[in-house]
């Protein structure tokens, strides 16, 4: 009797309810009536209407995919985003797709992932390949032995990868108090507070770090001296670090790290480092991040303090200097090796025609202030400064893992990932730009050949809807870049852009304009013209970077995020990188390439007889060139 009331149930109550959830007509947006009213269309279901027909409005009806060319199947117009289901997103074939990049996750707290779909809040923790999802435990850092009594600030000492908040605890109690013969401390927020107990002596007490999910402890040494201890305290010694030389605008770190104190009870918390200019407080903490406009010397004052309350001084000198390299603009990170004053367009420096036609210091725009952010995001990457964006934490942490504590090699690598396989900076292939120009080996569907077709997806998506093809086959012309902001003046066939354009306006590019882009910032934050090059091969472009602590030049393949853009110790894979190499670039002009024997994973292959020869003649142009500028300015001071 029971079993016939649960199924005269399912079939009454549950069964209808489950088959309007899973109607296919309501799926579309439609319902299924006797018949269809006004401002409303028939539509032929693959699985039809239990009773009726499928009526929906006229504004999205479609018999079937193909019946229409300008939606698809729910209704949504080709290249845009669903307005139904996100992150659904209607392909110029008509296509549903999953692409959170362009459409977003339905909910803020939801998780876009590399290949489009949404890991949704309450679902989180599904595998995903972006290692920026990774929670990592909080990193901490030693503590000195401190002497009792004293107030600590842990976050000096911990910080965690992602950038999340830090509770604090103490492993022996699991609680925010602990106490024993020798301390009696406290935890509130991050501040650890102890005072001596009633013996003396020493002991170490272990401190939980943890963001919620993982964590890490720190060790506190702590003593308890003997009054006549305590009267012979000594105070501090500061140390405010090197002089500094640096320009305009430029961002400086004031570094108090190496100050010391005798009885090793100097607390690093920002309350005991205050440094002053002028006498007037510009900051506190170990270390400072610090600009100045003007161009003169700074007298910069440390003052650190014990926990004793003694206290000693020491300065720092900081010197601003006139720029002498992009006198123009007002970047403030630039090469000091440059010959550009301005940013795009400057028609400075040397003729490079590798696609298109261009002069050296407009496509390689070391002098734009608009990709300052970017190196200041590698900046804050490699001096353990927190990067608030949890996308970048991967990048970060790769480079700082392989940086072999060396801040420029760390940052070179940063911006490597940044650009390629982390896709922060640029993401996709700009494959529009080659079936524009109906370049048949790139552009895949000769149907978008002479159109701005396909359309990649990156975060300027709202800019890449209004890019232009003004190519046709009775006018095969290469295109030309006109403007930034008025994208309509400007024709897209094989162009190769300048950095500021490519990473900025557009967030995607060819092989070339991903090259350039990622040589650009490595010029900016310090690499040299003879560490990084654009390298150009037959059909394809790259880069060849010489990262500090390495005798021998590396290949990084970014282009349309390649996975992995650099390994370190060889290649990039799918290409024959050193056989194909034909030229090398930056904003001096065309370079000589490192010989092949100078390149990881090269050196076993032999160059040939006409490349020995181009590389003699090419210094021996270099040299006559040279030789005729020198005479020149001779005959001007004359």
């Amino acid at each position: 009797m029971k079993r016939l009331i649960f199924l005269l149930f399912f079939f009454v109550i549950i069964f209808p309810v489950l088959a309007h959830a899973y109607d296919p007509c309501m799926l579309i947006g439609g319902s299924c009536q006797a018949s269809c009213s006004e401002g409303e269309e028939e539509i032929e279901l693959t699985t039809p209407c239990d009773s009726g027909i499928c009526c929906v409005p006229t504004t999205q009806a479609l018999v079937n995919p193909e019946a229409s060319s300008l939606t698809c199947l729910d209704g949504t117009l080709l290249d845009s985003c669903s307005s139904a289901i996100q992150p659904n997103f209607c392909s110029q074939d008509g296509i549903l797709t999953e692409d959170c990049l362009v459409c977003g996750c339905p909910a803020p707290e939801d998780i876009c992932n590399p290949d489009g779909s949404c890991t949704l809040a309450q679902f989180q923790g599904q595998q995903s390949t972006d290692l920026g999802l990774i929670n990592s435990p909080p990193l901490t850092s030693p503590i000195p032995q401190i002497s009792s009594p004293f107030n600590l600030d842990l976050k000096a000492y911990a910080t965690d990868p992602e950038s999340q908040e830090l509770f604090f605890a103490f492993q022996q109690t699991q609680d925010l108090s602990y106490s024993s013969s020798i301390s009696a401390c406290t935890i509130i927020d991050s501040m650890l507070s102890c005072q001596p107990a009633q013996s003396q002596g020493a002991e170490t007490i272990q401190v939980i770090v943890s963001d919620g999910v993982k964590s890490s402890t720190l060790d506190v040494s702590i003593i308890t001296q003997q009054a006549s201890q305590q009267e012979l305290n000594l105070p501090p010694i500061a140390a405010a670090g090197e002089d500094i030389v640096a320009y305009s605008g430029q961002r400086i770190i004031l570094d108090a790290s190496k100050s010391t104190d005798p009885d090793n009870d100097l607390i690093y918390q920002d309350s005991s480092f205050v440094w002053k200019h002028n006498n007037l407080v510009i900051g506190r903490g170990v270390t400072l991040l610090k600009r100045f406009d003007s161009p003169g010397g700074y007298t910069v004052e440390l003052e650190v303090t014990d926990s004793a309350g003694l206290t000693s001084k020491d300065t720092v000198s900081v010197f601003i200097q006139n720029k002498n390299r992009c006198r123009n603009t007002t970047a403030s990170y630039f090469p000091q090796d440059t010959i550009c004053d301005n940013k795009w367009p400057s028609h400075q420096g040397e003729l490079i025609a590798i696609n298109s036609r261009s002069q050296s210091c407009d496509l390689i725009e070391v002098c734009d202030e608009s990709t300052d952010y970017i190196i200041e995001d590698a900046i804050d990457c490699c001096d353990g400064s927190p990067l608030k964006d949890s996308r970048k934490a991967g990048a970060c942490n790769f480079a700082n893992k392989y940086s072999q504590g060396s801040q420029k090699r760390c940052q070179g690598i940063y911006l490597i990932k940044g650009i390629g396989d982390n896709a922060i900076y640029m993401q996709d292939y700009f494959e529009a730009e080659m079936c524009c120009y109906a370049v048949e080996s790139i552009c895949t569907k000769p149907a978008n050949f002479y159109k701005a077709k396909p359309l990649p997806r990156t975060q300027k998506q709202q800019n890449i809807q209004n890019i232009f093809c003004k190519t046709t086959p009775a006018n095969r012309i290469l295109g030309n870049w006109y403007s930034d902001t008025v994208l309509s003046y400007n024709n897209i066939a094989l162009q190769d852009l300048h950095a500021g354009a490519t990473i900025n306006v557009l967030a995607t590019g060819t092989c070339v304009d991903y090259s350039v882009a990622l040589v650009t910032l490595l010029r900016k934050i310090g690499y040299t013209q003879d560490e990084v090059f654009v390298a150009e091969a037959s059909n394809h472009a790259y880069t060849l970077i010489r990262l500090p602590l390495d005798r021998k030049f590396h290949f990084a393949d970014t282009t349309g995020n390649n996975a992995p853009s650099i390994i370190l110790g060889s290649t990039p894979r799918g290409y024959s990188y050193c056989e194909n190499l034909m030229a090398c670039y930056n904003d001096h002009g065309k370079q000589l390439c490192p010989e092949l024997k100078s390149i990881v994973g090269c050196e076993g292959i032999k160059e040939p007889f006409t490349k020995q020869a181009s590389r003699f003649s090419f210094k021996t142009q270099k040299i006559v060139k040279g030789a005729v500028s020198l005479f020149v300015e001779e005959v001007k001071r004359e």
